[in-house]
């Protein structure tokens, strides 16, 4: 799996949350910016998340249309 980010913050790790889980997949509470980064650049310049990360463009646009 690939996570492409479209910052610094985005990618944040924070402490004290593991970052895989017991069953081996990826926590993605341990990257506690990455909806709220996107969700901002969503609104911000659209069209630049939708050439960074087009998975997290069409999830906005199918929950916000």
């Amino acid at each position: 799996m690939i996570i492409k980010l479209i910052n610094e913050y985005q990618g944040r790790l924070y402490e004290g949350v593991d970052f895989k889980l017991d069953d081996g997949s990826l926590n993605y509470r341990t990257f506690g910016d990455y909806f709220s980064e996107g969700f901002r650049q969503y609104f911000e310049d659209s069209s630049a998340l939708k050439v960074k990360n087009i998975d997290l463009y069409n999830f906005f646009e199918g929950i916000l249309k």
